[in-house]
């Protein structure tokens, strides 16, 4: 049987193609909401111009990479282990609980030191805006992995949509009223965040825990080797625009349209992966044996046909739309487009490897790598940014992803050569 051939078997086995199909529903309206978010972001680009822009995108990269430190990976960690809760409003009551107390101290810290980095930027009313938004952000993410563990797929797909479509909206309402700025951006951002996460609360109604702090100590110290990977995955995927920022902000405005739109296509292999990860890790915590290397060729097969395509695209096109869609001003970030379109395929490879080193219980592995790579695009950018400007961040960001891939590559190779698993793998 050929390659051809073997590939055809695989994709059209009826209990694959089942799960393409599930996936694909479960995915369809994700996409459609980044889609919605990809629209807001190019109006929001066209509003507010090169250096507007990067006081907006500077201001929500340093704060998303460091609300890391809240998430610490909580929402993967329930993702693997919520199968041994028995409510699952239970779970969710006490990781809402772990980020409402860790984002409270983040708040503090980022009102009073992010002014002071930026002072003639980042005003306290902005920062504090930008901190609402996100944290209610996270805490509406832990409640879509609930959905999703659930499989509630209705209920997530109807929220993520009122969440997004609102504040394209608002958006375009603000754009028809006034002339943006930061403020007002934010501003629209945050009232739509809050208002989703409050009816997705009633909705779900989680449980707080009452006491036992004990319990909740226990969940953060579990889920610490998901969290220091969250941490640096999120550092290595952001933190050129972060350095960029205080390096100069207009072209972190040219920068981060085309930083955006490759983090914006991450949902679709990231579904795929939120999608199949509680489904594999169930299979692998059962009594019979699995074939890992059977199991590693089918998620990489699926990934990297999702890759390909995906960079593909951007190659070819990406240029010609971003010049169509945001104009002249922006003509460096269709040129940067193209650099980081290869990106795609050594991401979506590496959601695929994840997905294997997750459920054969190796997550700690994956923190060499993350840690290598983050080092890597930190150095790089401080010591090539001054000589080379905005273009070595492009082809580091780019050259980061691949060596991930491969680290992780290295990883899944090593496990695959002990042979089976049994599904008692945690």
């Amino acid at each position: 049987m050929n390659f051809v051939e073997k590939i055809k078997t695989i994709i059209t086995r009826k209990s694959l193609a089942n799960s393409l199909r599930q996936v694909t529903f479960f995915s369809g309206v994700g996409f459609l909401a980044q889609i919605i978010m990809m629209i807001y972001t190019i109006l929001v680009a066209r509003a507010l111009g090169p250096n507007q822009l990067g006081v907006y995108s500077g201001l929500y990269a340093i704060t998303g990479v460091s609300i890391t430190f809240v998430n610490f990976g909580l929402d993967l960690w329930m993702l693997k282990e919520a199968h041994h809760y028995d409510s699952i409003q239970i779970i969710t009551g006490k990781i809402i609980t772990i980020k409402l107390v860790l984002g409270f101290f983040w708040g503090i810290i980022c009102l009073i030191f992010l002014p002071l980095t930026q002072s003639q930027f980042f005003t306290h009313t902005l920062v504090l805006l930008a901190v609402g938004d996100v944290i209610c952000d996270i805490l509406f993410n832990t409640i879509t992995t609930s959905w999703t563990i659930q499989r509630k797929i209705k209920q997530l797909n109807i929220m993520l949509l009122f969440s997004r479509a609102g504040k394209l909206v608002l958006l375009l309402v603000l754009i028809a009223l006034i002339n943006l700025s930061p403020v007002t951006v934010i501003s629209s951002r945050f009232l739509i965040s809050f208002f989703t996460l409050l009816i997705s609360l009633l909705i779900l109604k989680p449980i707080m825990p009452k006491g036992k702090i004990k319990e909740l100590f226990t969940i953060v110290k579990e889920s610490s080797a998901f969290g220091f990977s969250e941490i640096l995955a999120m550092i290595y995927a952001n933190i050129d625009v972060v350095i960029l920022t205080f390096f100069s902000i207009s072209d972190t405005g040219l920068y981060s349209p085309a930083s955006g739109i490759i983090h914006a296509l991450f949902i679709i292999p990231n579904s795929f992966y939120v999608y199949l990860l509680p489904k594999y890790s169930k299979q692998v915590s059962g009594d019979k044996e699995t074939n890992l290397r059977k199991l590693t060729r089918n998620v990489l097969l699926i990934f990297s046909l999702i890759g390909l395509v995906l960079s593909l695209g951007l190659l070819i096109s990406g240029k010609m739309m971003i010049t169509l869609i945001l104009g002249d001003k922006y003509l460096v970030t269709g040129d940067l487009i193209r650099i980081l379109s290869p990106i795609m395929l050594f991401k979506s490879i590496a959601f695929g490897l994840a997905l294997v080193i997750v459920i054969t219980g190796k997550q700690k592995k994956r923190l060499l790598p993350q840690m290598i790579v983050s080092v890597l695009n930190i150095t790089f950018n401080i010591l090539l940014l001054p000589y080379f400007g905005l273009f070595s961040v492009a082809w580091i960001y780019t050259s980061c992803e691949l060596i991930l891939m491969l680290g992780y590559l290295l990883i899944v190779l090593m496990v695959i050569k002990n042979g089976k698993i049994r599904k008692t793998a945690s």
